[in-house]
Formats: structure tokens, sequence, C-alpha cells
């Protein structure tokens, strides 16, 4: 019988935010030799274009073109490579003023906020603030993450720089720029500078409703497919408990669909994934922007701050019922919160983006961390053909904030069960065709699995079995960090204890 997996102990700086957890990633953060990107034949996920899965773990970082400087970027992309994250979201007309408001390096981006022209210089020598111009930096951020193997999910502009074409006026400083016509000219001018980079996905929108202006989101998804070519899949990034196929699924742009389920605490996320799962024409999807890490609920401070199990409660709710990848998010990164700057949008005072005297910043919150262990988590099994399975689940918990999801293999060789809650996890076996088991506990905090046991079907009548998971935190209780994953695999495959495989894409 396998035993249960060990792991080293972990870095010394990290220790105090999660001992016993694995070494970080080593390595690039994906393998691009496997090709250019598309959407599986069965339109369900995203994979490289000799088969090989695409795992989707991305951050928000919608100011990084904006507010950090070189050095920023390097390091900024560094952590996340090393925490497992394999994408990068970004937006290159940020959100805080980002057309009127230079970048760090004095540059701003249009030619007389028109769109249509790119305000670019000769050279590119970041010493020289009159040669080195914003889509200098921005082409800096391409190739750094390229060389760290991570894809930039490109918003070409934030939503508040376009008009609303209906009665409910758009919100944010703006300016509103956008026509179709400039919209066309400026999707093809990036489309012209970025769709050389392998490592980009296009991401229309920016968290807006796509009916506020229908004709110039299709205008600049159009600008960008005349030079791209469809080289590259694109989605659109919709406002708070929305989804870009209410207004986009039929557009020949719309590889996959991308919901943002919002800042709140304990949505319902599978019942709106499974939705999607479940709606024609059927479409691979992603949550793009869940609950962040270290945001007051709902942006009232009062409701208090996410932490780390509150992301990792989206990310599995996600990802067991049916999304291709996920998104995790943190308050003071997306912005890049530091002295000086104001904390948008109610950040947390004084919980800045990185290191300052002495503290550790939010880069090395623990909820980051999570997601390297919930990418060893997955590609320790295959990825292909992974569906959701809610039957699998029984007497699952009627509150919210306990509710448990399920995925497994489409031919049934493993499954995983999630108890954000530390409670019991009631399975119906019966629906593995395998007749004997082998379970494990994998704990998503740590990372760290052990075994349970094997066990038998037995003849005649139902195989359901009742898992109890251990304590991983005693002292915290119910909704404070107690979720733990119950893996269950068939015996022949003889797959590895979850987790313990290299973070790398499978060959």
């Amino acid at each position: 019988m396998a035993t249960p997996t060990k792991y080293p102990p972990y870095v010394p700086n990290l220790a105090t935010f999660l001992p016993g957890v694995d070494l970080p990633h080593v390595g690039p953060a994906w393998d691009f030799s496997h090709g250019p990107l598309r959407v599986s034949a069965d339109q369900r996920s995203i994979e490289h274009a000799d088969g090989t899965p695409f795992l989707w773990l991305g951050d928000t970082a919608w100011e990084l073109f904006h507010r950090c400087d070189r050095a920023e970027v390097e390091w900024y992309l560094e952590q996340r490579r090393s925490q497992g994250f394999t994408v990068i979201q970004a937006v290159a007309l940020a959100e805080f003023d980002g057309i009127m408001t230079p970048n760090v390096y004095g540059a701003r981006p249009l030619v007389d906020q028109d769109p249509g022209q790119l305000l670019v210089s000769d050279g590119h020598d970041p010493t020289q603030p009159k040669a080195y111009d914003y889509w200098d930096h921005v082409d800096y951020v391409f190739a750094v993450a390229a060389q760290k193997g991570l894809t930039i999910a490109f918003l070409p502009t934030w939503g508040d720089k376009i008009p609303s074409t209906t009665q409910t006026p758009n919100w944010g400083c703006g300016p509103q720029v956008f026509t179709v016509a400039n919209a066309r000219l400026y999707g093809r001018a990036l489309a012209n500078r970025y769709s050389h980079w392998p490592n980009l996905i296009w991401v229309n929108g920016g968290d807006r409703a796509g009916d506020m202006n229908v004709a110039v989101w299709n205008a600049l998804a159009a600008g960008i497919q005349e030079v791209d070519q469809g080289r590259h899949l694109m989605t659109y990034h919709p406002n708070g408990g929305a989804s870009s196929r209410q207004w986009f699924v039929e557009e020949p742009w719309h590889a996959f669909s991308m919901v943002q389920t919002g800042h709140l605490q304990n949505t319902d996320v599978w019942n709106r994934l499974t939705t999607e799962w479940d709606a024609v024409p059927t479409r691979p999807v992603i949550n793009g922007e869940p609950t962040y890490e270290a945001i007051p609920f709902n942006y009232e401070p009062d409701s208090g701050y996410a932490t780390d199990h509150d992301t990792r409660k989206f990310t599995y709710w996600s990802l067991f019922s049916g999304a291709f990848g996920h998104t995790y998010g943190c308050h003071p990164i997306w912005q890049f919160y530091a002295p000086g700057r104001d904390p948008g949008m109610r950040a947390k005072p004084g919980l800045y983006w990185k290191s300052v005297d002495g503290s550790p910043g939010a880069i090395h919150l623990p909820g980051a961390w999570s997601i390297l262990n919930t990418r060893r988590l997955l590609l320790s099994r295959p990825m292909a053909g992974r569906v959701p399975d809610p039957e699998f689940l029984l007497n699952n918990p009627s509150n919210p904030g306990e509710h448990q999801v399920a995925t497994r293999a489409k031919d049934g060789s493993w499954a995983m069960a999630y108890s954000p809650a530390g409670l019991p996890i009631t399975v119906d076996l019966a629906r593995l065709p395998s007749t004997q088991v082998r379970a494990w506990w994998f704990d998503p905090r740590r990372g760290t699995s052990h075994l349970i046991g094997e066990f038998q079907k037995p003849e005649g009548g139902p195989w359901q079995m009742t898992f109890v998971p251990p304590a991983t935190t005693p002292d915290c209780g119910r909704f404070a960090g107690n979720d733990a994953i119950v893996v269950l695999d068939a015996v022949d495959p003889g797959y590895p204890p979850p987790g313990a495989v290299p973070s790398m894409a499978p060959a």
C-alpha cells in the first residue's frame, strides 16, 4: 500500500505564514513549447496545439503597466512564478487614471487622449525618459513574463474609458475617449505590437456590462482580430455577477467565457459555474475575478476582510464546478498599494503590496501560496476530461459557507471532493467504475497529503462512504481554515500521492 507523502520544511522567511508547506515552484511558470493555445475539441477547456492541457492560475495585476517600475515588475513576476501562477491579468489603459496620470517613468499612453494614436518615441532606453515610452514599458513586462513562462491576459482598456450607450451612465474617472472608429484603430495598433508574443491571451472588456456599448467592444475586438488573425484566444472581462456569454457568446472572437463572481462572502459560485457548464452553446469558462484576499467584503470594512480561507473556497468552488482554471486576486496587489498612494477601494491602510520596514507585504499572504498547492494537486492527476460531479456528494450542507463541491475524471479513475468547513464528506462511490479505491486527504493550505486507506466495493447494495477530515487548524473552528479535500483513486492507475508531482505542465 502506498505511504503518505512527506515534504521538506519550508523556506524560513515564510514559515510564519505556512509552516510545513512544500518548496516554491522551480523553473518556468509554464512550458510554452507545447504550441499555441486553443479551445479543446469538447469546448470545455484550453489546451496547447499538441493537446497538452493548459492550467490557468491567474493573478489580477491590473495596474502593473501603470504603477510598477522595471525592478518591481521583475520582482513581482518572480514572486508569482515561484508561487505557481501561470497567468497575469493586466490592463494597458489602467483604472486609476491610466490615460492622464503618467506611469512611473512619466510616460502617457496616447496622443491627445486618442486611442487611435499610441504615444511612442524613438529608442527604448529606460535611463532616458524621453526615449522610454509607455509602450516600451509594456513591451518590457511581456518580455520578462515570457522569460519566466508567464502568460499575460492583456486587457486593452479598463471599462471606464468607454461611453455608455444605455440609460445607465458609466462610472469611474475615465476619460471616456473611445468611439467605434478609434476602438478599431486601437485594437489594430495593439495587435501589431503584441501579437507576436506567445504568452498572450486577449481580454476584451474591463469590469463593465457588455451591453453598455456593444459596438465599441466589438470594434476593439475586430481591430485586434484583423491583425492577430485568431492566433491568440480572446474573452471578455464582465462586471460583477455577470458572464461574458450574456453578450458575446456568438461572436467569433469570443473563445471562452469569463465570469466575475465579485467580492462578497460565500457567493454561490457553484450555481453560477453550473449554469455556465450547462449552457448552450458550450464554451470553456473561468472565474476571472472572485473575492480578493484582504478585500473588505462588498467594499465595507465593517463587514470584515477576506482571508486566505475565503480565497481558497472560491478557488475550489470554481475549479470543482466546471471552470478550466481560476484567478486569485489580492486587494493591495492589483492596485500596487504603496506608501504615498491612497488605499483604493477601501484597502486596509498600511497593508502594502510589498515589504515596507521589514513587513512581508501582501505579496506573501498565504492565499497566494495556496495557489501553488492547487496547482500541484490538479497536476498530480490527468487534467484532460475533468468534469464537475455534484451528484457524487451526499448530504451536502445547506449553509453556503459549508457547501461542498466535487470533480472527477471523465473515465472515473479519480475523484476529488472539497469541504470548506472541515465537515464530513459523504460520497457515492458507486459513481466510480473501480471496485477498489485508494483514499487520501489533501490539505489545501499546506499542500500536504496522507493516506487514509484502500477500500473494496461491497457485494450488492450501495457503496457510500463518509470521510471525516482531520483538524488541520484545531484552534480556529468552522469557516476559519479547516478546509480539506478527499482524493479517491482507482487503485490500478497507481497515481502518486495528491500534490506529489513536479509542478510543471505534463509532458
